[in-house]
């Protein structure tokens, strides 16, 4: 391997269509029980002034979100692997407290089961337009 292969930054693999699902499900479950999120809490310009980091994921064509996320206040770079550790630091803090990871992993496998057929084709298009990135 050459020093110049080496020195390129890894591509990251964009995500699945169950990667997508758990994410925004989370977001949900964590807001419904009265948590607080990142995301919730987020500044939307904070976000918008990382897109130089995004690598290839520039200018991404979603669709708007399913009736399932539509309450969901999310930035636009939500579906961007690894966008949120980039020139941050994580906090102490192990959970947001509301419910263990067991449990929100249980719960959205659970409803990822019996997801509704709109939700799916979302999720499927979403994962087409990463992968086309």
């Amino acid at each position: 391997m050459s020093q110049d292969e080496k020195k390129k930054p890894a591509e990251s693999r964009s995500y699945n269509r169950y990667n997508i699902y758990f994410t925004l499900e989370r977001e949900n479950f964590v807001l419904a029980k009265g948590g607080v999120t990142k995301w919730s809490t987020m500044d939307k310009a904070k976000s918008a002034s990382k897109q130089s980091a995004r690598h290839g994921y520039e200018n991404l064509n979603l669709p708007p979100f399913p009736p399932r996320f539509a309450n969901l206040n999310v930035p636009d770079d939500w579906c961007v692997p690894g966008i949120r550790h980039l020139g941050e630091k994580r906090s102490h803090a192990k959970s947001h407290g509301v419910a263990s990871f067991r449990e929100i992993a249980r719960t959205v496998a659970a409803s990822w089961k019996a997801v509704d057929g709109e939700t799916l084709e979302w999720c499927m298009a979403v994962e087409k337009i990463l992968k086309v990135r």
